[in-house]
Formats: structure tokens, sequence, C-alpha cells
């Protein structure tokens, strides 16, 4: 027992500099309105550069007959200069188990802190002032993966989480309970996978005495992604490129809120990126991402103040090693 526990632990650092042109999400019509400052805080641009320090560690004892299992830590914080309220902090532990070959029992955790979004005014609170608007997450997520042998392999997940809003907006404190499936596959020489969820979010603060909760926040949502990657051996080592479309659904029919009643949205995101080796323990990543949100509403104010689009680029270094800790 003592020689399947005392073995390494593996560590991968990260940084991540990257710049993202719609931090706010700003509609095309708030960009060019000046009440998009009260948004904003105490920044000037919507848009940012971005550095995101992160680090995982992963410990792979025998503690399971020969089975392999692994437990992995990983943390990340993201750094705005130019919206520094968005700096904030994401964190995750996971446990694996190695059943059988493509087959895994995998349970995760994950938690993220400071969730920005924008100043908004409080409804509880007969103010003009513009108050910062934040939340934190948490969820918890099991997944089972089979081994379809000559067909790929296939998992399937469960989870449940929440949304805490800061005091002044609890009024959007949500559960959320996702489904999702996922299935992976070879195309010549191409590995594939195409993933498959549904959220169900359910506001909890809803009619709970506050005039800001008169409302429901709940809403259903389902999306859909394609990704493919490829190993290129004389320039670079993989090449990924993934397509993702969604839509978002509220459940709200109050006519007195206009915002969410009947509302709905469709989004689609386009991404690629490009992995280069520059050692055995040092590799380097070159990302671009484009996004675009189309608001469905019955008040044409909210089809045009929710749709926005966004890009992102990003250049990533990771440097992998490993530590006997235990000897």
């Amino acid at each position: 027992m003592k020689n399947k526990l005392l073995v390494p632990i593996y560590f991968k650092f990260g940084t991540t500099v990257g710049y993202n042109d719609n931090v706010f999400k700003f509609s095309d019509s708030e960009k060019n309105n000046s009440n998009s400052y009260n948004y904003m805080g105490n920044s000037i641009n919507y848009d940012s550069s971005i550095i995101k320090p992160e680090f995982r560690i992963l410990y792979s004892p025998k503690i399971f007959k020969n089975n392999t299992s692994n437990f992995i830590f990983f943390a990340s914080s993201s750094n705005y200069s130019s919206v520094i309220d968005k700096n904030g902090l994401y964190l995750s532990f996971r446990f694996e188990y190695k059943i059988g070959s493509y087959n895994w029992l995998k349970v995760s955790y994950k938690s993220t802190r400071n969730n920005f979004l924008r100043y908004y005014l409080d409804a509880d609170v007969p103010t003009d002032e513009y108050l910062k608007c934040d939340y934190d997450s948490e969820s918890l997520l099991v997944s089972y993966s089979v081994n379809l042998k000559k067909y790929g392999w296939l998992r399937f997940g469960l989870s449940s989480g929440s949304q805490f809003f800061n005091p002044n907006f609890t009024e959007f404190d949500l559960d959320i309970n996702r489904g999702e499936l996922k299935y992976y596959f070879n195309i010549k020489d191409f590995n594939a996978s195409i993933l498959l969820w549904t959220d169900i979010a359910k506001n909890t603060t809803y009619a709970n005495g506050l005039s800001s909760t008169a409302f429901d926040r709940s809403y259903k949502s389902s999306a859909l992604s394609f990704k493919i990657s490829k190993k290129i051996n004389r320039y670079f080592e993989k090449l990924n490129i993934e397509y993702r479309f969604g839509n978002r659904s509220y459940l709200s029919e109050s006519l007195s809120d206009p915002l969410h009643s009947g509302r709905s949205h469709f989004e689609q995101s386009f991404s690629a990126s490009i992995l280069k080796e520059l050692r055995n323990d040092i590799s380097l990543e070159l990302k671009y991402k484009v996004r675009f949100r189309r608001t469905d509403s019955e008040f044409d104010w909210v089809e045009t103040l929710k749709t926005f689009s966004d890009n992102q680029i990003k250049v990533k270094m990771t440097y992998y090693t490993e530590m006997d800790l235990f000897y």
C-alpha cells in the first residue's frame, strides 16, 4: 500500500495573455450610448487585455487494485487591465477512477468567485447610485464514460449548481441542473466529438417578498457543439476547431416584465486554436473565438438591447513538470 501511495506528483503551470473586445457584452446601441458608462463603474473602456495564470496538480495513487485513480486540483485567476471589477478566481477538484479502457467514473467540484456582469440600480432601494452586480457559483458534476470500441466512446454527465449574487441583487439567484451527453469518435485522421446538454435553472428567490423578486428569472436552455482536432507533425502538434450553438428561453410570462417575458436568445460561437510544442515540457497555444447572440422578444427595444457579439484572442504558454516529493 505504501508503494501505491508514494508516487510522483505532476504539475502544470500556464499563463494566458489575451484580449476581449466586449467585456460588458454591450449591444451595438450601447456601445454608442453615453449612458452605458453608468454600467461600467470606474472603467472607461468596454474592451480589455487579459492575463490568466493557472496551475494544475495531478496525483495518481494506485489505491483500487491496479486501476488508475487520479486526484486533480486546478486553479486560475483572470486579471483584466481595463475592467478591474472583472478580476476573478476559478477553482476545481476532480476525482477520476478508471474502470477499463475508455471507461471512467469522475466526480468533480467547481467554484468561481466574482463573476462580474455590470453595474445596475438596486430595485429594492430608492437610489440613483449604480451598484456592482456579480455572483459566485459552485457546481457538483458526476460523469460516467463507456467504451464503444470501434465506434468511439460515450460520456454521460449530471450536474447540480447554484449562482449566488451579492446582497444587492439576490433576485437573480439560481439553482441550475444540467444533463449532458458527449460522443467521441474518429473521422479518418481527425479526432471529433459532439456534445449535447440541457439546463433547467430555477430562480430560488422568486416572490420572496421583495419588490425586485416579483418577476421569475427561471429559464431553460440547450446547446450542441461539434469539435474536431488533428495532429500536425510538420509545424504544429495539434489544430482544434469548434462550433457551438444553443438556445435559452425565459419562463416569465408577466406583461409587467418585458425584459424577460417571452424572451429567448440564440447564441453561436466559433473557435480555432493551434498548439505548438517548443520542448517536451513546454507548449504554446494560439486561440481565437468569436461569439454572436441574437435575442427574440415581443419588444423591439429588448431585441436591440440584448443582441451582441464579441471577439477573443489568446496566447497560452504551459510548462509541465513532476516532483518526487515522497522520496
